[in-house]
């Protein structure tokens, strides 16, 4: 009988588990050439495809989710990062933007919710409250901003798990690091 073959994403540093158990099953339904699975193909931004144009998709969608963001003015930032502010949603942002600022020179910036909570020190839920708030935050504080500060873009358009993945371009992260004094 023929063997038939789907593609199925999987991390890569979890690619030999994977394929281990699917050869086991196989030699479980005595399949011959059980060990023998197709060969692999690497899917994902890397340093060489994501700052340039004929990179691949998940490169080039990334890439335009930062072109798409617009810095914002200092003062603006500046009130964002007010130690002093009585705004929850205002601190919670400037935790997630420091956690990205982090990230700002990595092959890909871009990092998830589950890493925005680890390295600020919010919970899952205080993080998902902010971006819930901010959009009635902004309109009603910052009359002059168009857009979030962070670059957001859901982790399966770049070949990540279903998180939503989040970033500053290097304009903003320059202003930010002016505005926190880095």
């Amino acid at each position: 009988m023929a063997r038939s073959w789907i593609p199925v994403l999987v991390d890569i540093e979890d690619y030999h588990e994977i394929t281990a158990m699917v050869a086991e099953r196989a030699r479980a339904r005595g399949a011959s050439g059980a060990s023998e699975l197709p060969a692999i193909a690497v899917v994902g931004p890397t340093s060489q495809t994501l700052n340039t144009p004929d990179g691949d998709q998940y490169a080039r969608t990334a890439a335009a989710a930062l072109e798409s963001q617009i810095a914002w003015e200092l003062e603006d930032l500046e009130r964002l990062a007010d130690p002093e502010t009585r705004f929850e949603t205002a601190r919670r942002w400037a935790l997630a933007m420091d956690a990205c600022l982090k990230h700002i020179d990595d092959p890909f910036p871009f990092i998830s919710t589950e890493q925005v909570c680890n390295e600020s020190g919010m919970t899952l839920n205080q993080w998902r409250d902010a971006p819930r708030k901010l959009p009635a935050h902004l309109a009603k504080h910052y009359p002059n901003v168009r857009n979030w500060p962070l670059a957001a873009i859901e982790g399966r358009k770049v070949g990540r798990d279903n998180q939503i993945y989040w970033a500053l371009t290097q304009e903003q992260a320059q202003r930010w690091r002016q505005v926190r004094g880095a």
